[in-house]
């Protein structure tokens, strides 16, 4: 699973203080598997919630 980041047309690309489109996907990517268990997590604590 990749991350793919549009950026918009007025994002400072050349600029050291933000990040390149590479390592926005490279980063998104790396935290995807996270953010997927995360939210899992939440939806089984409210059907849980829910059945009580």
């Amino acid at each position: 699973m990749k991350v793919v980041v549009t950026l918009p047309p007025d994002y400072p690309r050349n600029d050291p203080n933000y990040p390149s489109k590479e390592r926005l996907e490279m980063a998104y990517t790396a935290l995807l598997p996270a953010m997927i268990r995360i939210l899992t997590q939440k939806q089984k604590g409210k059907k849980q919630a829910n059945s009580a």
